[in-house]
């Protein structure tokens, strides 16, 4: 409890009331203007109020303070903190009573940090860095988050390590390429592809990409990855449930011809292809011209100028290359 002193105060005179503040009983008294009841039993709720106790006995006590009532109840206990895909899941027990739960997080030896209330028993941290160790611990607090009504639980530590983020899921000559951002503090990753509702392992690597030659032409795929323990035993983080999808499909053969200052391109569409992605050769080397859903396109050109295109099925948002390509015959 902790209140303002009053002027020409001795003392104060804490009163209680166990049965919801319709009756007062004298508590105790000190000369302090905070007091801490350790004798308060989890899973009750008391009701306090102060009385001022003059210093010279020609003057008055004061009135009582206004009624503040606290439910004093068991400290949450955590029962699981594991990695997800964008933080750490941190889960506890119901306490009984409880109107809502503030979690906290420390680093190391550290000081205790607020991370958030929530009326719910699980939170996610977002925000870590890969590959740093964390402390969790929860306590209860009341509904306005004003007040904390409980201890704070055991703390439970765990070092975050972020999901990969798969870059591209690319066709190669061979099957499909999964490329995916390094992540501190994982040593291996396997890599997985769907097969109806369960994800099925496709290998495991220490590098940053892998391709699936087990890819038939024509076909797609979805791929995650998630990290795993130096001795492969184990899973270190959590993965891309959604996953990326990769297709592996023929390379669009394209014909063309000039008309007029303009070289019309034309090439048979490939069937689950989304988008085709037109480039041309400039200066050596291949560079984007374009990216059309139908299967022609129309550039200018100048009389006696040579030159090469080529087109690639990729997919409707560009990110990932659907077919090789070939230079238009």
């Amino acid at each position: 409890l902790s209140w303002n002193a009053v002027t020409g105060a001795a003392k104060y005179y804490i009163y209680r009331s166990t049965d919801g503040g319709n009756t007062y009983s004298y508590y105790t008294s000190t000369t302090a203007t905070t007091y801490s009841n350790t004798a308060a039993t989890a899973g009750n709720t008391y009701f306090y109020k102060i009385k001022a106790i003059s210093s010279k006995t020609s003057y008055a006590d004061s009135a009582y303070s206004a009624t503040k009532s606290v439910a004093c109840m068991n400290a949450p206990v955590i029962t699981s903190a594991a990695n997800a895909e964008n933080g750490v899941t941190i889960q506890w027990s119901a306490v009984n009573g409880a109107e809502k739960y503030r979690l906290y997080y420390k680093v190391g030896n550290g000081d205790w940090t607020k991370n958030n209330d929530t009326v719910n028993t699980s939170y996610t941290v977002k925000g870590l860095r890969s590959g740093v160790k964390y402390s969790f611990c929860v306590r209860c607090v009341n509904s306005a988050g004003t007040t904390v009504v409980s201890p704070r639980s055991a703390s439970k530590s765990i070092t975050y390590i972020a999901a990969p983020v798969i870059s591209s899921a690319d066709a190669v000559s061979d099957g499909v390429t999964v490329k995916w951002g390094k992540v501190t503090g994982a040593a291996a990753y396997r890599v997985f592809y769907k097969s109806g509702n369960e994800w099925k392992k496709l290998a495991d690597t220490t590098g940053t990409s892998y391709t699936d030659t087990g890819i038939s032409l024509g076909s797609s795929r979805t791929y995650t990855v998630r990290c795993l323990s130096s001795d492969k035993a184990s899973y270190t983080s959590s993965y891309n449930h959604t996953g990326v999808v990769g297709k592996r499909l023929a390379t669009p053969r394209v014909s063309y011809y000039g008309d007029k200052g303009k070289i019309i391109l034309k090439w048979d569409k490939i069937s689950s292809a989304e988008k085709y992605r037109i480039y041309k050769i400039v200066d050596g080397s291949w560079k984007w011209l374009a990216d059309v859903t139908s299967n022609t396109y129309t550039v200018s050109a100048n009389s006696g100028e040579y030159v090469c295109y080529a087109v690639r099925c990729i997919s409707a948002d560009g990110k990932n290359r659907q077919s090789c390509c070939e230079p238009a015959a």
